[in-house]
Parts: C-alpha cells; structure tokens; sequence
C-alpha cells in the first residue's frame, strides 16, 4: 500500500508540482490550496506525511501543521511534516521548531534532496520518531 502525503500550497504550479515528482515516487498524493482544507482532508483520509506552505489563507502553514501533528498524536500515531517557505526566516524556523515540524524547506526546492527527505522519513530506523 502506497503511502499518503497531503501537499497544501495556495500556488496551484507548486502543488501540481509536487504531485508529479511525489506520485512518480510511488506515494499517493492529497493537493490542496489552503490551512482549513489540508485539514480536513487529514481529517478525513489517513494520511503518512505532509508538505505545508507556511503562507496560506485561512490559516498559516505553522497553525496547519501543529493541528495536523495534534490530531495524528491523538490518533497514536507520528507523522512527518514539512513546511515550505519562499523566505524562511529564524523566526519562522523557530516557530517551526516549536510546533514539531521536522524542517522548513526553501521555495524553490531541490526535488531530489526533498524526495530524500520523504524517503528516509519511512526508513525502519526513523519508524520510532519523526525529529
């Protein structure tokens, strides 16, 4: 079975995008353009990890991403989640930090580097934890 990311980014390119290098990868992919939606879709379906724009409307990517980690936990379970940002900042990185994200990925991103980044998060050793 094929894991799921949720990919939420209000720029409809980045998020097709994303689920071209993510579905030629093998994952099934969740797209959405804003906080409230990328919600719900987590809500409804099982997702394994996520890719959040920290610039969303609706609600920022860092509010997504602590409700999102939040509701995986309570379902006992840990999901990795990445925030992508056009500028991140040290408060942002910070804050991303805080909320449990494992990392905020600069706008544009290397597409390799990120896939490894998704790749290794499902490797047997990081099946203990996501930080």
């Amino acid at each position: 079975m094929a894991r799921t990311v949720l990919v939420v980014d209000d720029n409809p390119s980045v998020g097709q995008i994303l689920r071209l290098f993510l579905e030629r990868r093998g994952y099934d992919v969740l797209v959405t353009d804003d906080g409230p939606a990328g919600l719900a879709l987590g809500a409804r379906q099982r997702i394994d990890a996520a890719l959040v724009d920290v610039h969303l409307p609706g609600m920022s990517g860092i509010e997504v991403c602590r409700i999102l980690l939040e509701n995986a936990a309570t379902a006992g379970r840990l999901i990795p989640v990445w925030l992508l940002s056009g500028v991140p900042t040290p408060e942002m990185l910070q804050q991303a930090q805080v909320v449990g994200a494992l990392a905020v990925i600069g706008k544009p991103f290397n597409r390799d580097e990120l896939l490894n980044r998704i790749d290794a998060a499902f490797l047997p050793s990081a099946a203990s934890g996501v930080g």
